[in-house]
This record gives structure tokens, sequence and C-alpha cells, in this order.
């Protein structure tokens, strides 16, 4: 009897090691690779066609005067180069992905040469943590990138004047921009600093079904990967629920940029992100069909396409790609109007939304009234009216950094309806104000909403006398 229990308990202790050792194994895969040095890629003939840099090896190749920047991110030693143009009242951070460094980024120089838009932006490239000449560090699958961009925009707020940023980052870089520009927002408010805009190539997406993702293709038991996930959202100050672009990306105007054929973050991924915020008019994206991870822009065919989708966004130009298919079909653009008030997380705040769909065979008005209930949380009153068949549906949903992510909306939005003791009559009295103020204005003056080439006034009367 003494010798069968000596036996299980051994045998416990040896599970409890192995499920141990195998939980730190696979944390160390999420948060450490090698760092590769500068000098590293100059000396290795592979590793500059991977960075396409070929002869190109610094800005001053390029045409740019810039200067080696140290500053500190926390306790983390960071690099970068900056390429400063006095005249420019914007400037963009161009962020590398794992496993790369500065040097990744340094091609990208090439669309603003070609477009002359780096007349009107500053540069700052860096070496983020675990990356060229910054320290050795763990990265937590970009949470830690986001920490290094928002110091890099203090800092060169601080030594430089720099106030107006965008953006531009890959893989892990694209997350660590979205993190740095959501998660970090009010310590940027407070300085002043604005994020004007985001350009996301090969982003992750979702940094919790990531992890999940990687586990899958390890083999990694169940139980082990629930237990990963649970350490590492404590490693990442409980925010892993709001790792995920669905979340991440609402307030500022963002290009995603992604190619069908990437296994590193793939497409599938990404749209089931992207199918939560497609409403959304500030988020817009292109599709490539071929093109390994980070490197669509290195394959010739793309080159000019990617160039033009960068510089129209930019621009403040159109460039959605399931936008783009659909006008393809029908033989004409289609039209939109948006109407937005600013919302900034107060109770006076409150935001009216018009959108116009005009195709080929479909032609509806819809129409969002976001309500603030509470920091971080708004009530939407959504209306989308089907001219062709004079017909009104209307729905109730929730939106907000406080409201989390389900899959089961229409559960979630009873839950909270019940929650802030929302009826109906609170509900009508929303939707009489929405009805009344759009439904006068677009009635007196079509063109206070710029609607009149795109709704005769019968159908704005037909909608009214629905209603």
């Amino acid at each position: 009897m003494g010798v069968l229990i000596t036996i299980n308990v051994l045998f416990m202790i040896f599970f409890f090691v192995l499920a141990y050792m195998s939980i730190r194994y696979f944390i160390n895969q999420i948060e450490k690779y090698p760092r590769i040095t500068l000098e590293e890629v100059y000396n290795s003939k592979k590793l500059r066609m991977k960075y396409n840099i070929e002869d190109k090896v610094n800005p001053m190749d390029y045409g740019y005067n810039y200067k080696e920047i140290p500053y500190k991110s926390g306790k983390i030693q960071l690099h970068g180069w900056l390429l400063e143009n006095k005249d420019a009242e914007k400037t963009m951070i161009i962020s590398h992905g794992r496993g790369v460094n500065r040097l990744a980024a340094l091609q990208y120089l090439q669309i603003f040469k070609d477009t002359s838009l780096d007349k009107e932006y500053s540069f700052f490239i860096p070496d983020l943590r675990n990356s060229g000449k910054s320290d050795i560090s763990r990265t937590k699958m970009g949470y830690c990138f986001g920490q290094d961009i928002y110091n890099t925009m203090l800092m060169l707020n601080e030594k430089f004047g720099k106030n107006n940023f965008v953006l531009y980052g890959f893989s892990q870089g694209g997350m660590g921009s979205a993190i740095a520009a959501k998660i970090f927002n009010n310590g940027l408010r407070k300085k002043g600093i604005k994020v004007d805009k985001m350009i996301l190539d090969s982003s992750i997406s979702n940094i919790r079904k990531k992890v999940k993702e990687d586990a899958k293709k390890r083999r990694v038991p169940k139980f082990i990967v629930s237990v990963v996930v649970r350490v590492f959202n404590f490693r990442v100050g409980n925010k892993l629920d709001k790792l995920r672009l669905s979340y991440l990306l609402r307030r500022i105007p963002t290009l995603i940029i992604q190619t069908k054929s990437d296994k590193a973050t793939t497409y599938g991924m990404l749209m089931e992100e992207y199918n939560e915020i497609a409403q959304n008019k500030n988020v817009q994206l292109k599709v490539f069909e071929r093109g390994s991870h980070t490197r669509i822009y290195a394959e010739q065919d793309y080159k000019e396409e990617y160039t033009e989708a960068v510089a129209n966004f930019l621009k403040d130009k159109v460039v959605n790609s399931a936008q783009e298919e659909t006008d393809k079909k029908t033989g004409q653009e289609a039209e939109t109007v948006k109407v937005e008030v600013d919302e900034n997380e107060n109770e006076n705040d409150n935001k009216i939304e018009i959108s116009i769909g005009n195709y080929e065979d479909i032609h509806s008005i819809s129409l969002f009234y976001y309500v603030y209930l509470s920091e971080g949380v708004y009530i939407d009153l959504i209306y989308v009216y089907d001219i062709n068949t004079n017909k009104l549906e209307n729905r109730v949903a929730f939106h907000g950094d406080n409201v989390p992510y389900t899959k089961d909306k229409e559960k979630q939005t009873k839950e909270l309806l019940e929650k802030y003791n929302i009826s109906k009559e609170y509900l009508q009295e929303k939707s009489d104000k929405l009805l009344d103020t759009v439904l006068t204005d677009c009635t007196q003056n079509p063109l206070a909403y710029g609607l009149s080439e795109l709704i005769v006034e019968h159908e704005i009367n037909e909608m009214a006398h629905q209603v």
C-alpha cells in the first residue's frame, strides 16, 4: 500500500513538473526570440534579401538626412532613426514586427519618395525592444511593442515638439501601434499628442486567438493552453480581451493591409475581427491575393498597387477592397455620406452617423445614434431604411471600451438593457429624437447632409411617413 501511494505521489509530482515546464516553454515561445542586430543583417546576404534592402542600407541611401536617437521605454534602452522635416506638421512612426529590426522598415520610405508624400511628414524608424541596437527583452506578442511605440511618441514630443502622428506598423508592430493608440490613449491626451491615422500591414488581429492557434500548430494539450492563456493574460495586465482589432480600432482612421496567403497572421482570423467593425467607416481594408507575411510590398506585381493604396489612404481617398469589388460588379461608384459628432467619453457627447448606400440594386439609408451611458459604454440605436421596398428596420446594440466582446450579441444586449434599466419608453424617446432631427434636416435642407443627389424629396417624405 505504501509503495502504491509513493508511486502515485511521484507520478503527480512528475505530471505537475511536466505541466509547469510545458507552460513555461510555450510562454517563452510567445514572448522570447533571438534579437537580430543591424550588423547581422549587413553581414548576411540572406537577411539583406529578406529585408529587401539590397544596396540601400540607411535613410541616406533614399535621399534623407537622419540622426541616431537613443531613448528609454521604461527601463528598456531603445534606438531609432529620426528623419526630420522642419516643414512637416505630422510625424510617421514605421514599426517593424517580430524577429527583425528597423532595417526591415527602411524599404517603405520609397513609397513616400515616389508619391511626394515625404514632404508632409517627418519619419521615425525605431528598433523596438529585442531588435537591432535596442535591449534584449520579452515582447509579449506585440503588447510591449505598444509600450515602446507609446514611449517613442512621448520622447518625440518632449525632445522635438512632435504632437501629431501617423503609426505604420507590421505584424506585431501593427498590433503594437493599435495598442499604443488605444490602450495608452489617456497618457497621450494628457500630453496633447494625437494619433491622426494608422496603417497596419499583416498585423496580428487577435492575440488570444493567435496564442491558441500557435498552440494548436504545436499540438499543445488543451488544458495546458488554458493555463497558458490565463498566465499570459496576467502578464499583459489582464488586458488580453482588449488586444484585438475589433476593440482597438474604432476612433482613429485605419488602413488594414493583408494578403490571403499569409500563414503567420491568417486572413481568416483577420476577417473575424474585421466583420465586427466593417460598418465603421474609419476602418478600411486592402486585401491582396498573394504575398508573404509583411512582404506584400516586396512583390513586384503589387508594388504599384500597394503604393497607391497607402497614398490614397493618407490623402483621405477610399481604398476599401470590398467596396472596390462592389463597384466592379455594379459598374458604378458606391456613394456614402457620413455625418458625425466626435465622442470624447462624456455625457454630453452623443453621436449621429448617416450612411447612404446607392448601388445598382441596393438603395438604403442607415441611421446610427450612439448615446453615452457610462464610461466606456454607449447604446446604439440603428435604423436601416430600404428605399426600394419602403421598409424601415431598427435594432439596438452596445459598444465601448467597457463592453466585452461576445459572439452572443442578442443576449448581451438584453443583459445590458436590464443592467442600465433602459425601458422601452427611453428607447422610444431617443429614437424619436434621432428621427425628428435627421428627417427634419433632410426635408428642410437636404444639402445639410449632402444628400440632395442621393435621395429625392418624395423618398425622404416616404421615409417620414413610414415612421
